[in-house]
């Protein structure tokens, strides 16, 4: 099912960002780790509960995790796509443009 996902987001993920496809593979597999649910979207409490690490519910009331968060989200639906996750972490890269790190 992840391959799947992975295979029908290459295209779309591509197209937007500089992500090689090795990159992409990687990020995949770190999405899908913290997706607990297995929704294939990222809610804000699946990134505060860290494998091998104990719950860290401070950071969940953190307004700089909050706005990460916030940015990341770019449809407002409270929830993280995988295009939306590649296209955050691909504006933090060094090839960005600055228009795409604004």
């Amino acid at each position: 099912e992840a391959k799947f996902r992975l295979n029908s987001s290459r295209s779309t993920v591509s197209s937007v960002t500089q992500v090689t496809e090795e990159e992409l593979k990687k990020l995949y597999k770190n999405f899908s780790n913290i997706d607990k649910d297995k929704s294939g979207t990222l809610e804000p409490e699946e990134f505060f509960d860290i494998p091998g690490k104990s719950s860290l519910p401070e950071l969940a009331q953190n307004p700089l995790v909050k706005r990460v968060i916030a940015v990341l989200d770019k449809n407002t639906d409270g929830k993280i796509s995988f295009l939306e996750f590649v296209q955050g972490l691909s504006s933090l890269s060094v090839s960005a443009t600055n228009e795409e790190k604004l």
